[in-house]
């Protein structure tokens, strides 16, 4: 068994994805058996591949990347939520305005089961900036986030949005964002 991590690639507005950097970091510090990979920004093809991974590789966690340009710090998403709404297409010219991913009702939510608030503790302990979030979105993100949750509810997830990378704080995400890894890693892989 491995940990799964997962990134996004270009999408409009973002030709060169930060999340990729991330996995390059990652892929480069490794001391875990856990495997990469860049997912497609698509409604549709990001679950398909996703599916994919999990069911070849039966994560002990699985943790997915997102850039989101509100923010500059790294932040974990508690939540993903029953709705696609986005005011722009995937990569493959979907819109989705106001549409649920399940049927069900607009306001369900998912919650990671992932100790967030205990993740951000060691990780603030440790000198890496975080915050929780409430709000994921509502584009391929938080798609991707509510499928997770939703298929794989006893498999540890957890959704985390990284700024736009700087050369002043590159290295601090790609390293916030390893040592994020390493302790899911110590909490659920060492474990068992």
């Amino acid at each position: 068994m491995s940990s799964l991590v997962t990134g996004f690639g270009s999408f409009p507005g973002v030709p060169e994805n930060p999340c990729q950097t991330v996995l390059a970091y990652l892929d480069s510090r490794r001391a875990t058996e856990i495997v990469s990979r860049t997912l497609p920004v698509s409604y549709r093809r990001s679950i398909v591949e996703l599916d994919k991974l999990i069911a070849e590789r039966q994560p002990r966690f699985v943790v997915q990347l997102g850039v989101s340009a509100k923010t500059d710090v790294v932040k974990l998403e508690q939540f993903a939520y029953n709705i696609r709404d986005a005011s722009i297409p995937d990569v493959d010219g979907d819109y989705c305005r106001a549409v649920p991913i399940r049927a069900g009702g607009l306001a369900a939510a998912r919650q990671s089961i992932c100790d967030l608030q205990e993740l951000q503790r060691q990780l603030l302990s440790r000198g890496y900036q975080t915050v929780l979030s409430t709000d994921p979105g509502k584009y391929v993100c938080n798609n991707i986030y509510w499928h997770t949750l939703d298929t794989y509810p006893k498999t540890p997830s957890v959704f985390v949005h990284i700024p736009m990378l700087n050369d002043s704080n590159q290295q601090t995400v790609c390293e916030t964002c390893t040592e994020l890894v390493l302790l899911l890693d110590t909490l659920y892989c060492t474990a068992v």
